[in-house]
């Protein structure tokens, strides 16, 4: 799961840098066509609101200390936290927040370093996948 989690974050990373340089109604008749040729389901649409890609890294945390495990979803780690506002500084990521709010809590977490390429299944089970969701779990 591994690469399917860096080749997801690398084309969300694409799209964004063509629908900057292209508009998005180009990509938008590319993912519309890709839909209809393989299934709807398997293909993502294209959304102008869609945020750019996660940081390659999570953030640094520690074991020691920690209160809690924090486990970031795959759809956290290859998608970054909202557009700059109107200051002009992007949002933190959710896992970005998470850790930091953890921390000005007095209640660190610490994310496990093996987290990245993993799966939690919960797309799989959300679209009633049962047998992807049995797979991608364990």
């Amino acid at each position: 799961f591994r690469v399917v989690e860096a080749s997801a974050r690398l084309a969300v990373a694409a799209g964004d840098a063509i629908g900057k340089r292209g508009g998005d109604r180009l990509l938008a008749s590319v993912t519309r066509l890709a839909r209809r040729a393989v299934r709807p389901d398997l293909v993502p649409e294209w959304l102008p609101q869609l945020p750019g890609s996660a940081a390659r890294e999570l953030p640094r945390t520690t074991q020691v200390g920690a209160s809690a495990v924090y486990y970031p979803a795959c759809v956290n780690r290859i998608f970054a936290g909202p557009e700059a506002g109107p200051g002009g500084t992007p949002g933190l990521s959710l896992a970005e927040a998470v850790v930091a709010l953890s921390e000005r809590a007095g209640k660190p977490v610490w994310i496990p370093g093996d987290v990245t390429g993993t799966c939690c299944a919960t797309i799989w089970h959300s679209k009633g996948y049962d047998a992807g969701n049995r797979v991608m779990a364990n």
